[in-house]
């Protein structure tokens, strides 16, 4: 019978970035769906492949557009992952990078949202004794 006791050994402060890209899903302007879809897995490959992972929630919420004065729903993915960048001007130039293949595929697309910030994780991870 194999020793089942662990050690438990915890690493915290390990600081990274979190990227987080904002892509609409379901908005009047919103007329090809397929495309949105493309953008949001290419996001995620990319992000899987460079970061090692990514997340993908949707969010709902309002936009307001100034040109009819109307409130719309607003329909997001938010496709994030955390970075091994440890300066923000890595982060920066990789986000434009991101931010130009968008806006190739995303050429009608009035704005897309991407946030960065630094964040430390708590790390657990169990030693065989």
């Amino acid at each position: 019978m194999k020793n089942n006791k662990f050690t438990p050994e915890i690493k915290v402060g390990l600081q990274k970035y979190r990227i987080e890209v904002y892509i609409p899903i379901h908005l009047p302007h919103t007329t090809n769906y397929l495309l949105y879809q493309r953008v949001q897995l290419l996001l995620e490959e990319n992000f899987s492949k460079s970061f090692g992972g990514a997340t993908t929630t949707e969010g709902m919420g309002l936009f307001y557009r100034e040109k009819d004065k109307k409130h719309y729903p607003d329909q997001v993915a938010i496709i994030y992952t955390d970075t091994n960048f440890s300066n923000e001007a890595s982060v920066e130039e990789y986000i434009k990078s991101i931010l130009k293949d968008i806006a190739e595929k995303l050429e009608k697309e009035l704005a897309i949202l991407i946030t960065y910030y630094p964040i430390k994780h708590a790390l657990l991870t169990r030693r065989e004794a």
